[in-house]
């Protein structure tokens, strides 16, 4: 017995056509999809084309599904055959031991395994939104200090940060710094070699346990990074949000399918990260030196893709204004017919209408999503520093927030309705619901972090960067002693604010927040050593000199530019 469907296709002209179609006793529906012949009349000084798109309701008893111009079979984002992804294989293994770059953290020849492990995961933190050439100084520099794990899991939070200083993104150091003492406490300082255990370690999410596990101990399993994601995108034309947890699971099916049974897992997987970050760019990819074009469906859409000519092209004051004879009468392209199994519906892409990208080239892949405006900040940073000894004051920001457990000089946000009158609800949530990004560093390379999961939304927490009703030109000597130093300190009697002068604006980014911080030099008289307060929302406080603030302790990019602006 067959069942009729009935599809509709609806034009945004007044022509609609109406087509059955049957399903047989499997009970797999199956979708017709007809394109309706383009028309053009020419009995007018302009040639219209009907440029419509058709939206396909397939219609029975139960259901009622609608098709989008940009849907297709998902089989379009699977491999073809085992064949295909072989090739794949050989043609990105041999591309790699040719072109593979000379890392530091690749250098695994008379390595034990387990500290192979151990710079395959400080390398894979470091390198999430850092560029290889800005991360190359800091892994070295961190090796040298703490060569093995348990050397790492030894040391205090507040020596990790001083060598992680200026890399950006300092909650990687406290995870990396915490995964390390749950390796050495739970593990016997074995780092796990497959995946599950490997996720059970604070800091490491699917990507870096991947990493670890492929690289390390050349185990077949699958990772997912920027590089790899735009790689996958463009080899199979995924024009979806990269970032929505379907795509994201489409990713790792292929990942999967690629690395599943392949001679070398570590080298594989490394070659696509090195495809990703050399030849296919961001903004810039080079396809005619990819190892796998002929595999690649989205240089394969850009061979046949042809440019609109533009409405004031001079080439049409040139065309005949009369076609042909058949002026009043339309003309019929035939088109192919498209057949879809319903259950085979891609239903993860969207259209490029709203990308904020290119959509007519490779580029397209993976789909630009618009971006949320950072909100504008600003802030008050206060060089407080003794005119005798010429020690500055630093206080340390609580350790968990924006910048947990960096030292930084006293410093005081200006409220967010002095500095603009409308402010819209999304700004609110976004006060409520903030991640620590620091885009200093950002680059194409590594994109994703998905390792920052775990602990990736929270309430914006309580920092020693204090909130205040006062604007920048009432800013005093009185007022600093009375926001600053009595919070500090329990008795402010022996200390004396000499002057307070502007010296300059420092403007820093985060992912999240444009913040222009406003430097004053504040010298000081202090006649005996100050006490805390035992109340100070300051985790610790300290006075250093100038020349030895960046190796004494851990201090952000933003504020080492505030203190440049002193010397």
């Amino acid at each position: 017995m067959k069942k009729k469907i009935k599809i509709e296709y609806e034009e945004d002209e007044e022509r609609n056509n109406v087509s059955d179609i049957s399903e047989d006793e499997s009970g797999e529906d199956y979708i017709e999809k007809k394109k309706e012949p383009s028309t053009k009349k020419t009995n007018s000084k302009s040639i219209k084309k009907n440029t419509s798109s058709t939206i396909i309701k397939v219609k029975d008893e139960m259901e009622s599904i609608e098709l989008k111009p940009c849907q297709h079979s998902l089989t379009l984002h699977k491999f073809k055959s085992k064949q295909e992804i072989q090739e794949i294989r050989e043609s990105m293994l041999k591309w790699y031991e040719k072109n593979k770059r000379d890392l530091p953290w690749r250098k695994h020849v008379g390595v034990d395994e387990n500290i192979i492990a151990y710079r395959v995961w400080v390398s894979e933190i470091m390198l999430q939104q850092t560029r290889v050439s800005t991360v190359i100084e800091y892994f070295n520099k961190w090796i040298n200090k703490w060569p093995t794990i348990n050397d790492l899991a030894s040391t205090t939070i507040e020596e990790v940060n001083k060598v992680w200083s200026g890399l950006g993104y300092y909650r990687r150091a406290k995870n990396l710094w915490l995964g390390s003492k749950y390796v050495v406490e739970n593990f016997n300082s074995k780092i796990p070699s497959d995946v599950k255990t490997l996720l059970e370690i604070n800091g490491i999410g699917p990507y870096t346990a991947g990493a670890i596990s492929s690289i390390a101990f050349n185990k077949p399993v699958p990772l997912v990074d920027g590089n790899v994601i735009r790689v996958l995108c463009r080899v199979r034309s995924i024009g979806a949000n990269p970032k929505l947890s379907s795509t994201v699971k489409l990713f790792w099916e292929l990942g999967n399918d690629l690395v599943e049974s392949v001679e070398n897992p570590c080298n594989f997987n490394q070659s696509l990260m090195e495809l990703g970050a050399t030849i296919c760019s961001v903004q810039s990819p080079q396809c005619k030196q990819c190892p796998i074009q002929s595999n690649c469906q989205a240089y394969q859409q850009e061979k046949q893709f042809i440019k609109p000519e533009p409405k004031n092209s001079i080439s049409k004051f040139f065309q005949p204004k009369n076609i042909n004879s058949n002026s009043n009468s339309d003309i019929e392209s035939i088109k192919p017919t498209i057949t879809l199994n319903v259950t085979d519906i891609c239903k993860i892409c969207q259209s490029f209408e709203d990308s904020d990208g290119p959509t007519e080239s490779v580029c397209r892949y993976p789909k630009k999503v618009i971006k949320a405006k950072p909100r504008d900040e600003n802030v008050n940073v206060f060089l407080i520093h003794q005119t005798k000894s010429n020690l500055f004051l630093l206080t340390q920001r609580p350790d968990t927030g924006l910048l947990a457990s960096l030292y930084e000089a006293p410093s005081i946000i200006e409220p967010q309705k002095l500095k603009s009158k409308r402010k819209s609800k999304k700004d609110n949530e976004e006060e409520e619901e903030e991640e620590e990004e620091d885009d200093d560093d950002n680059e194409e390379e590594n994109e994703e972090s998905d390792d920052e999961k775990k602990s990736k939304k929270r309430k914006k927490p309580t920092t020693t960067t204090t909130t205040t009703t006062t604007t920048t030109n009432k800013i005093t000597k009185e007022f600093i002693e009375k926001e600053i130093l009595k919070k500090l300190f329990k008795s402010t009697s022996d200390v004396t604010i000499k002057s307070v002068k502007s010296i300059g604006t420092v403007i820093h980014k985060f992912s999240h927040i444009n913040q222009t911080l406003t430097v004053y030099d504040c010298p000081c008289d202090i006649k005996k050593e100050l006490i805390p307060n035992d109340k100070s929302q300051s985790k610790n406080i300290c006075w250093l000199k100038l020349d030895e603030i960046q190796s004494s302790v851990g201090v952000s990019k933003q504020m080492l530019k505030c203190f440049d602006l002193i010397k």
